[in-house]
């Protein structure tokens, strides 16, 4: 039961980023405008975290 609880976990964690990215594909797919701006958004985050 806890090994079972434990993949859950784990399966459920390796699936956020691409549940993200599919998020803001269909994001993408209905407003193709606000691309670029999502785009900018994420470099702007990325610069403040990573340097």
């Amino acid at each position: 039961m806890i090994q079972s609880y434990r993949l859950h976990q784990q399966l459920r964690q390796d699936y956020e980023p691409y549940k993200a990215q599919e998020e803001l594909n269909t994001i993408n797919k209905y407003f193709p405008m606000m691309q670029e701006q999502i785009g900018l958004t994420f470099d702007s985050i990325r610069a403040l975290l990573f340097g």
